[in-house]
């Protein structure tokens, strides 16, 4: 039984959506790190370029999302998941303290970025801000019917 395009195109609109929405929480972030002083830099750094990345995903730039775009996130992603293993194993018990808000914020950026790359390898995201197609027949690739 085959899936209904419309719920492929509210699916696909949900997670773009989603994406954004997840962007502009991430440059909300790093707003609020403002008054947090000179460590809370390094932390609107990392919000910001969360962000930043997140909105980037959208965009159709074919080749500069393989050479720059795609290697950037796997290694700020990678930097992000080591940062987290790092408050985890120096912080003991973090969770009530300031390095377990540190540990999260990572944890939640890297697996963010994870899910990111994800979408745009499956081709969720990364399509540009084109029409999303509303049936299989204007979906790219799409073989015509003949008669």
């Amino acid at each position: 039984m085959a899936v209904p395009s419309w719920v492929k195109v509210g699916f696909l609109r949900t997670l773009r959506v989603l994406n954004l929405g997840i962007a502009v929480l991430f440059l909300i972030s790093a707003i609020l790190q403002y008054n947090d002083g000179i460590n809370g830099i390094w932390w609107a750094l990392i919000y910001l370029t969360a962000g930043v990345l997140s909105v980037l995903a959208e965009f159709d730039y074919r080749n500069a999302r393989n050479y720059v775009w795609r290697p950037l996130v796997i290694v700020f992603t990678l930097a992000c998941f080591c940062g987290s293993w790092y408050y985890f194993a120096n912080g003991g018990d973090v969770f009530p303290s300031d390095a377990g808000f540190n540990f999260s914020g990572l944890l939640l950026v890297s697996l963010w970025m994870v899910f990111v790359l994800i979408l745009e390898k499956s081709k969720v995201i990364g399509i540009g801000f084109k029409r999303i197609p509303q049936n299989d027949e204007e979906a790219p690739g799409a073989n015509p019917r003949t008669i």
